[in-house]
């Protein structure tokens, strides 16, 4: 994917991967805005099923409004039949990488995350939607 075009999009790293397929960096070619880019993997992207619900969750990211909760922008599919969504790009450490370099959070960090992460679930829990991580 490293040098992809998504539309105006530039992949240029890989942010994560999943169970459906990977999150990527990419820069929009025309104003250099990031974005973060999910992409389905091209080996469930045969099976409609799970096309139907990768696309309900692009629908779901699009329509959940709130601070804690990445904003989805657009969902495509590339002439290869590639399926994407892109999403805000958040800058920032992912929770294991600050776990790796710090060991651990104190009490009061610990209380910090969990509370910023209850309030973007109890968001998302109240609009009928459960996270299945």
């Amino acid at each position: 994917m490293l040098g992809k075009r998504l539309g105006p999009w530039t992949v240029t790293a890989r942010l994560g991967r999943g169970g459906m397929g990977a999150v990527w960096l990419a820069v929009d070619a025309l104003t250099g805005a990031p974005a973060a880019i999910k992409v389905l993997a091209e080996n469930l992207s045969a099976d409609p099923a799970l096309v139907k619900r990768f696309e309900l969750e692009q629908q779901i990211v699009g329509n959940l409004d709130h601070p804690r909760i990445v904003r989805g922008r657009s969902s495509l599919q590339s002439e290869k039949g590639l399926h994407y969504f892109v999403m805000d790009f958040v800058p920032g450490a992912n929770l294991a990488r600050v776990l790796r370099a710090l060991g651990r959070l104190t009490p009061a960090e610990a209380i910090h995350v969990s509370l910023q992460v209850c309030d973007a679930l109890g968001f998302a829990h109240g609009q009928g939607i459960v996270h299945r991580d």
